[in-house]
């Protein structure tokens, strides 16, 4: 039977009257994520409990345990527990999860040799010795502690799962022998070889970030190799890696790396992280057609056009030397816009005077970032090749297309015929105050002050539409920032509408366009 103290939302601090329910024999009880200090009230499961989860809780002592002897499965983790000798006579216990305690004595584990899965890490065990006499070990984690000797652990041939993270290990030695291994942590320690673990060829699973590793030699032969972690360990080349064809995930941050010739064949990669490298040329990449999050941020990459062709979800580029204003870069920027990737391309190490402007018409002028934002993220063109014509008039059809694109309310494709006539569906369709016959006549700004209220909701005409753009900061005004000086009556020219629609997605309460109440 099972017992479950404590829902989602309460918390409980004592156990007391729990002993009510002693004829229930239940064997599995599930206290975590409460406030329980003492586990006394217990005592009369105890023949009978054969799994225990106490974890994140506040308790201190488990003597009461000493008398569960047909306990299977324990988990203590997050409490404030310091000794485990009361637990030493376990005949039956197979896993234990003592993780995130006080402990620093593992002496009373070593007669529990039934033990196939133990978690220690995050206490402040500094000697590991005495867990030599479990040898039917499968899984096992010491990490964030202060374990310098793991000798113990070449008595464990059955494991497969080692987690050793956060020590002080600098010999491997031991562990050169654990055939089964195949998932195996090593980072934060003082490994400056990996020469003991070369013929650990089951490896799935390593990670040996955060070393003074100088040569990644010895892992040539781990050709199985699923998932690798190489952050921050001084490594200039990936030679080693070449015939890794297995791989899914390779991290390689903050490293001295400049060419990834040797990734060109792992067809498998779906994710890549280069942060904090010298890399400059993504080529090999180019045919790696599984990649799905590239993180290469702070690297000396001018070029994202080796990526073009890639699945890519998820993209990390900031602080590089991307121009994404040049083609190609550009023409895969757009498409990673449109395709919605995850994006960040932020603080490129770009110098004014190597910027590519694509409009020779907008030097100087007033709106010129407006321009390239707008242009950047695909919201508007040139009028033709280099031009943008700022200044030139927009018609009522136009800018109606610019708004519903930038907001999301529609995409471009399909086209319909004429090409306007899908926007005015949806502008009827949102009772906005706009009409398909003037589609073609100069948009006056307050018609734009109108058609901006109507996307937020909001029926308005004339000046009280103008003035809600001004409450709102969805506009300053031409010459000032008031209903005269919004110019309501002059005709909108093309850098003003982007202005407006950089103010809108930027300012407005929503960025999706709603709909206008029926009148």
């Amino acid at each position: 039977m099972y017992l479950r103290g404590g829902d989602p939302g309460y918390q409980i601090n004592s156990l007391d009257g729990i002993q009510a329910f002693s004829a229930c024999h239940f064997d599995t009880i599930d206290i975590e994520n409460n406030q329980i200090t003492d586990l006394s009230p217990l005592a009369a499961f105890g023949p009978n409990i054969q799994y225990l989860d106490a974890a994140h809780n506040n308790i201190t002592s488990i003597d009461l345990l000493s008398t569960f002897k047909s306990l299977f499965n324990l988990d203590i983790s997050f409490n404030q527990v310091n000794d485990l000798t009361p637990i030493k006579n376990s005949p039956r216990l197979l896993t234990l999860d003592a993780s995130n305690n006080a402990i620093f004595d593992v002496t009373p584990l070593n007669p529990i040799e039934t033990l196939v899965a133990l978690d220690l890490s995050n206490n402040r065990i500094t000697r590991a010795t005495s867990l030599w006499s479990l040898s039917a070990m499968e899984e096992l984690s010491v990490a964030d502690n202060q374990i310098s000797d793991i000798s113990a652990f070449d008595r464990m041939p059955l494991l497969r799962e080692l987690d050793i993270s956060g020590n002080q290990v600098t010999d491997l030695s031991p562990i050169a022998r654990l055939l089964y291994l195949n998932q195996l942590n090593l980072s934060s320690n003082q490994l400056h070889s990996l020469d003991k673990i070369s013929e650990l060829t089951q490896l799935t699973q390593l990670d040996i970030s955060s070393n003074p590793i100088i040569n990644p030699a010895p892992l040539q032969a781990m050709t199985k190799m699923s998932k690798l972690s190489m952050n921050q360990i001084g490594l200039t080349s990936l030679t080693s890696l070449s015939a890794m064809n297995q791989l899914t995930e390779l991290h390689l941050a903050n490293n001295l790396v400049e060419s990834l010739v040797p990734l060109a064949k792992m067809s498998k990669l779906k994710t890549l992280e280069l942060t904090n490298n010298v890399v400059a040329d993504l080529s090999p990449l180019k045919k790696l057609a599984h990649l799905e999050s590239l993180a290469a941020g702070n690297n000396r990459i001018t070029s994202i056009a080796p990526l073009s062709g890639l699945p890519l979800t998820n993209v990390q580029l900031d602080a590089n030397e991307i121009d994404v204003q040049a083609e190609p870069n550009h023409t895969v920027y757009q498409k990673w816009l449109k395709a919605k990737v995850k994006l960040s391309m932020n603080n490129q190490r770009v110098k004014p005077s190597e910027q590519t402007i694509p409009f020779k018409d907008i030097t100087g002028h007033w709106a010129k970032d407006d321009i390239l934002w707008a242009y950047d993220n695909g919201i508007v063109g040139g009028v033709s090749p280099g031009l943008f014509s700022p200044n030139a008039i927009t018609t009522e059809s136009q800018f109606l297309k610019m708004l519903l694109l930038a907001m999301n309310g529609l995409e471009e494709k399909p086209p319909s015929t004429p090409w306007s006539q899908k926007y005015y569906d949806y502008a009827a369709a949102n009772h906005y105050p706009i009409a398909a016959a003037d589609r073609d006549k100069p948009i006056t700004r307050t018609r734009v002050a109108e058609l901006i209220a109507a996307t937020q909701g909001i029926k308005a005409s004339g000046d009280a539409a103008i003035q809600y753009l001004l409450d709102q900061k969805l506009s300053s005004g031409k010459t000032a920032p008031t209903v005269e000086g919004y110019a309501g009556s002059e005709n909108l020219t093309r850098a003003e509408a982007v202005r407006f629609i950089r103010n809108v997605l930027t300012n407005a309460a929503s960025k999706k366009p709603l709909p206008l109440p029926a009148s």
